[in-house]
Parts: structure tokens; sequence; C-alpha cells
């Protein structure tokens, strides 16, 4: 299967968050700030966001033909609410098949504005995504966070 590095346990993912959160720490006119407040002064956003934000970088090259998608995703082909640019979450009964791309990042996908999803470039898709999702760059969880 097509897995993006991503860490399937939480335990991995608030290990990761917490060097960054020491690493911060080291910084000493903000040492005293709590951790949200120290990304925020370093312009720094959470290892959540920036790994949620990259599979959304990735759905969007996939969906303006950088790469081929059939075997990853699926376009949503009755698509009567949204944006143009749906994917179809395909079905999964086991635990581990949440963390691979394609379950992962549908449900977020789908959950953007049409500005947002066609967008003329990648860099543009960036700019736009992180506009739209500003209230989420110093999240301590994955912005979708369903298991």
């Amino acid at each position: 299967g097509h897995v993006i590095s991503y860490p399937r346990l939480k335990k991995s993912a608030e290990l990761l968050e917490g060097i960054q959160r020491r690493a911060t720490k080291l910084v000493p006119n903000l040492s005293n700030e709590d951790y949200t407040s120290r990304l925020r002064a370093m312009n720094l956003q959470s290892l959540y966001y920036r790994r949620d934000r990259g599979d959304m970088i990735e759905c969007y090259k996939m969906t303006h033909d950088h790469y081929d998608i059939d075997n990853i995703l699926q376009r949503e082909e009755n698509n009567l609410r949204g944006h143009s640019l749906k994917l179809k979450l395909q079905g999964s009964t086991k635990e581990v098949r949440h963390h691979y791309f394609s379950i992962r990042c549908v449900k977020n996908w789908n959950s953007l504005p049409e500005d947002v999803v066609s967008a003329p470039s990648v860099d543009a898709f960036k700019n736009r995504l992180d506009k739209h999702w500003s209230a989420y760059q110093y999240n301590l969880q994955p912005i979708n966070n369903t298991p």
C-alpha cells in the first residue's frame, strides 16, 4: 500500500512534538511562555499541523495530475455538495487502514472550500490552505482527530 511517512501511534506523534516543544524552550526570552505562545513567537507550526498540511499538499498534487492517483484515491462521482474535486472515502474495517494516506486525508480534503482545492499552483494552494486553516496552525492534535 501507499503510506506517506506519518507516526502511526499517538505516542510517537506526541514524542515528536515533545522534541520540538523542548527545542523551543531553549530560546532564552521565550522559556517562560507556554508552547503555543513559543510557536507563535517563532512563527513555527505544530508538527501535527505540518503533517496534516503535507497530506493536503499531496492530495492537491494527486487531484491536479501531478501523479497517477488511480491506485491511491478515487474521485467522488456523485458529488452534490462541497467542492468539485471531492474524493471517495474508501471503507475500512481494520484500524490500521485509517493510517493509510487514502483514509487519513479524505475527510480533511473534502472539507476544504472550492477556492482552496482549485488553486492554480502548488504554491497558491499552500498559501490558500494556510489562510483557510490559520486557526489550526498551533494545534496539538490532528485537525481531523478521528480514530
